[in-house]
């Protein structure tokens, strides 16, 4: 019997400390979570630029080719060509994602979008993605689902 509860102790204590090294991963990945929320809030929903240096490393790597190379310098252009106008911040996201995945330092939000069929004007939703690395409270990495576009056909 003694037996018995040594390793049925031992098997609690293994099952508590499995739990607790999960919730300091989950504490981690919250927090890489609302940098990114609070990225979409302060920055991407407002147009300003000037507070990605709150958000992104100087060094980060931009993985969309529509974004200029340069870092925080390339990224920032990009954000006032495309946002002309800096808008104050919502307390909540004016867009929030259909989903947001977690995986250690890589957060995933997936956007649904309404659009429309160019051939018959018929409505459908799409989805598409921003996945960012995370390390130390900023973004070191971005990704999404932006490709390389063929030059326009000459005429």
């Amino acid at each position: 019997m003694k037996n018995v509860l040594s390793v049925m102790a031992l098997s609690l204590l293994a099952t508590t400390a499995a739990h607790a090294q999960r919730a300091k991963v989950s504490a981690d990945e919250e927090a890489n979570k609302k940098v990114v929320y609070e990225f979409y809030r302060q920055v991407w929903e407002t147009g300003n630029a000037e507070l990605l240096p709150q958000f992104y490393a100087a060094d980060f790597k931009e993985h969309n080719p529509a974004v200029p190379p340069g870092g925080l310098d390339g990224l920032a252009r990009y954000l006032k060509v495309r946002f002309p106008t800096v808008k104050p911040a919502g307390k909540e996201l004016q867009n929030p994602p259909a989903m947001v995945q977690v995986d250690g330092d890589l957060v995933t939000w997936t956007f649904r979008r309404e659009a429309k069929d160019p051939k018959d004007g018929s409505p459908y939703s799409a989805y598409w993605f921003d996945t960012y690395r995370i390390k130390n409270g900023k973004v070191i990495e971005h990704w999404d689902a932006a490709t390389r576009q063929a030059p326009p056909a000459a005429r």
